[in-house]
């Protein structure tokens, strides 16, 4: 793996940016509780190249631009 690409597995709390390479292996939209035609936020499932997998969450706040 490339020296300034970081594995899945080295991300900690406390740094706050990351450079990673990876493919998204299940995406989904998660509704709001009273409005089930809104995305309260999307949740996915990523994996790198050492097969490490890690599952995320981003806020609505994050997809807004």
């Amino acid at each position: 793996m490339d020296k300034s690409i970081d594995c899945l597995c080295d991300i900690v709390p406390g740094k706050e940016s990351w450079r990673i390479k990876v493919c998204v292996l299940r995406m989904w939209e998660v509704p709001t509780f009273l409005k089930l035609d809104q995305a309260n936020s999307v949740e996915m499932v990523l994996i790198d190249e050492k097969v490490c997998p890690l599952f995320i969450l981003l806020s609505v706040l994050f997809l807004i631009l």
